[in-house]
């Protein structure tokens, strides 16, 4: 499986520093977001962050897009990008977690669950 990510205006994107996905009880809705610690990548390409409007995540399958993207700022600079996705289907849900979890593993990049949030549910 092979996963782009790419900002809008085009470029390329690094990995993420963090991934975070959370899941409705049911599991029928979810988010993922999408943490950038390092702009470097983005501040040497673009004139003006603020003319980020969107990130793209394409796998096989499907594409996702988000419009909803914020940016942290620190002395006036900008520090931490974030970039969520909602999800409202559990078909493409499970499909893209299955997608972030080969990324993950790809990349070399460390995949682990709330083992305490997964136990207290089945109480």
């Amino acid at each position: 499986m092979n996963i782009t990510i790419k900002f809008f205006p085009t470029i390329i994107c690094q990995i993420p520093d963090h991934i975070r996905v959370t899941r409705s009880l049911l599991g029928d809705t979810g988010t993922v977001t999408f943490t950038f610690n390092n702009l470097k990548f983005l501040m040497d390409k673009l004139n003006n962050i603020h003319c980020l409007y969107q990130l793209e995540i394409r796998t096989d399958q499907h594409i996702y897009s988000t419009r909803d993207i914020r940016i942290l700022w620190a002395n006036g600079k900008p520090c931490v990008l974030q970039a969520v996705f909602f999800i409202h289907n559990r078909e493409l849900f499970d499909y893209f977690f299955q997608n972030l979890q080969a990324f993950a593993f790809d990349k070399g990049l460390s995949f682990f669950q709330n083992e305490e949030y997964i136990e207290n549910l089945g109480n």
